[in-house]
């Protein structure tokens, strides 16, 4: 596939001149020209490529070489998935949301955010607790178990069982699929689909609150 797609960046030509697919791997063969095009070249590893299947892929591989006098560089990115069935791609830059945190006593705490409010604002508030014996037992050090919460409570809360089957928000590109909820006795199982551009371990920092703002978080050692 040859797709002859060029487009200008801060006085630098960038341009998709070939596509190579497989069952395995995918090979996009790409160059830069220009001002800007030692930057442009080594950013390469985040761009986020968008299938005519509306899934999303990361770049698994970089390789290339750049000429700084001439300010000209040739790539090509590889992807390690079946894109045979796929009639058109869509390359851009990976946005996230910043890292937003809250600083006290020289501590750094997340600002969490409602599943499926996509932007971060200054809207929070904070929740505090005195952390429980499991906690202490877990290692936790701190006198207090503080939360910044970022929600909107009249739209947000429902039954937990209800977010089967939703796409929920994890950051501003990408959203992850609740396929399944298990509710046991002591403790809750939420299976998630990923898109392949997502890091599973970010999941390890979800936190469940109910309408009284109580969390449910992972404890130390659970999965």
């Amino acid at each position: 596939m040859n797709p002859d797609a060029t487009i200008e960046y801060e006085r630098t030509m960038i341009s998709a001149n070939q596509v190579v697919k497989s069952q395995l791997a995918n090979t996009i063969y790409m160059s830069v020209e220009g001002e800007s095009a030692d930057d442009v070249f080594y950013e390469l590893g985040d761009l986020v490529i968008k299938g005519s299947n509306e899934e999303l892929y990361d770049v698994d591989d970089v390789q290339g070489s750049f000429d700084s006098e001439k300010k000209e560089a040739t790539f090509k990115l590889r992807v390690n998935s079946n894109w045979s069935d796929l009639e058109w791609i869509e390359i851009y830059p990976r946005t996230t949301e910043p890292y937003c945190y809250i600083v006290k006593d020289k501590i750094y705490y997340q600002i969490y955010q409602t599943p499926n409010t996509q932007v971060i604002d200054d809207q929070y508030q904070a929740i505090t607790r005195k952390p429980t014996n499991q906690e202490l037992a877990s290692g936790f050090a701190l006198d207090e178990v503080i939360y910044y919460l970022n929600l909107q409570k009249s739209t947000e809360f429902k039954i937990l069982t209800e977010f089967i089957g939703e796409e929920i928000w994890v950051n501003s590109t990408e959203k992850v699929m609740i396929e399944d909820i298990e509710l046991m006795e002591d403790e809750v199982k939420i299976i998630f689909r990923l898109p392949d551009t997502y890091w599973p371990h970010n999941l390890s920092s979800l936190v469940l609150f109910d309408e009284e703002l109580n969390d449910y978080a992972r404890r130390e050692g659970q999965s």
